[in-house]
């Protein structure tokens, strides 16, 4: 399946929405599901902005507001061109790169259904957690958006992650984290 990486319409936009559309069921429910919620990924900034004494309280508050939202792997970097993809740019400075493990036992059953059902579920509880911590962002008065899994964003996951200390890039190309291997999926929230 094709996948749009950005926020601009793709060239094979049908294509990809009719791969998408024939998934089973248990796939495709979690598929509009996050869909659904992503639309939530920006919103309004408070008037008000809360200021605080530095980075690193700012740091360490955004950090456990995003543990008590569920996130199990949290990390702070600044977004470079590194963690864009080519030709896209983001009005935004800082990232909180975000991950959640998938359940071990489920894995173990690839390449059949159950383990991608629980791929595609864990993508969207981070993407839930993204957006609330986005909202929670915004209302102290910075502006912030949720970037969810890879078909919805601008950004690239594991360059954030690997450079926010959440773990290195592995020979695969994926990230490895101390705590989960690579059995964690990635979200993060853009601000300022």
């Amino acid at each position: 399946m094709f996948h749009n990486a950005g926020t601009e319409p793709i060239e094979w936009q049908a294509l990809d929405d009719f791969f998408g559309n024939i998934s089973p069921w248990p796939i495709l429910r979690h598929v509009v599901a996050n869909a659904w919620q992503l639309r939530n990924k920006d919103g309004r900034t408070a008037r008000h902005r809360v200021t605080f004494d530095d980075e690193q309280s700012a740091a360490a508050e955004m950090k456990e507001r995003a543990r008590t939202l569920g996130a199990e792997l949290v990390g702070i970097t600044h977004v470079t061109d590194e963690s864009l993809f080519a030709g896209h740019s983001v009005p935004y400075t800082h990232a909180i790169s975000l991950g959640l493990s998938m359940d071990r036992e489920e894995m173990a059953h690839v390449p059949q259904q159950r383990a991608a059902v629980e791929v595609l579920r864990v993508y969207r509880a981070i993407s839930r957690t993204a957006i609330r911590l986005a909202r929670q962002i915004r209302s102290l008065g910075w502006p912030a958006r949720a970037y969810g899994n890879p078909n919805s964003t601008d950004v690239l996951h594991i360059p954030l992650a690997v450079s926010a200390g959440l773990g290195q890039l592995g020979k695969h190309g994926s990230m490895i984290s101390k705590e989960f291997g690579s059995n964690v999926r990635l979200a993060a929230v853009l601000t300022t």
